[in-house]
């Protein structure tokens, strides 16, 4: 399985100075009211979620599924680093956009206007969580071509579906119990909120992990 990530890695391997380039570009156009507060989240899944997305189209291009399976190498292995290999682009992509935030910081420049701290980790290893939970089944079950519809209809998805979210609470819910319910969440600490959070992305990728996995086996070469 190490091997498998291995060389997800090592496909991309001239991708590391563009990673560096994209950090850098997002840390200054991102440098906003707006986003600020959420730069290097955004960087950081931004970077993270190309690499998983460059290592499936590597595979796709090079043939690499048939290759693969004419091999002795379970294909819960071969699901299984896919999904690993998130988090080793995520862990790449986070200490590269921090590690160049710090720079700029102690250089003096007066963009970012912050260090990456623990909060700016968790939301980009829940988002890019979130990501691979949604996006993988589409992948072992279509291909990488067939996929590629996903990410414009998950997008299209995160700008609209949390309005719709919200009236849906509001008509089934009184406004009070939502406003408790909201309060009471908020009041744990940071520690507790983020990790409730991630436990919860954990468990969700976990369980795409068996969707996906059932799907790749099922799939014919």
């Amino acid at each position: 399985m190490f091997k498998l990530i291995l060389k997800d890695i090592l496909l991309q391997k001239k991708m590391v100075f563009f990673g560096l380039a994209y950090s850098l570009f997002l840390l200054i156009i991102f440098n906003n009211q707006v986003f600020a507060p959420a730069v290097y989240i955004v960087g950081s899944v931004a970077t993270a979620y190309m690499l998983v997305l460059g290592a499936c189209a590597f595979d796709d291009k090079n043939k690499s599924d048939i290759i693969l399976n004419s091999l002795p190498i379970k294909r819960k292995s071969i699901v299984q680093a896919k999904y690993i290999s998130v988090f080793v682009f995520a862990v790449l992509s986070i200490c590269t956009i921090g590690a160049i935030g710090a720079i700029m910081k102690v250089v003096g420049l007066p963009i970012p206007n912050r260090y990456m701290n623990i909060s700016d980790v968790v939301g980009a290893l829940v988002s890019l969580a979130l990501l691979a939970t949604f996006y993988f089944p589409f992948y072992f079950r279509f291909g990488y071509i067939s996929s590629r519809i996903f990410n414009v209809v998950f997008f299209m998805l995160a700008f609209f579906s949390p309005a719709f979210i919200i009236n849906f609470l509001k008509q089934r819910y009184e406004q009070e119990t939502l406003e408790q319910a909201l309060m009471a969440f908020s009041g744990q600490p940071d520690w507790i909120i983020g990790s409730i959070i991630l436990l919860a992305a954990i468990v969700l990728m976990f369980c795409s992990h068996l969707i996906s996995l059932n799907f790749y086996k099922n799939r014919e070469f």
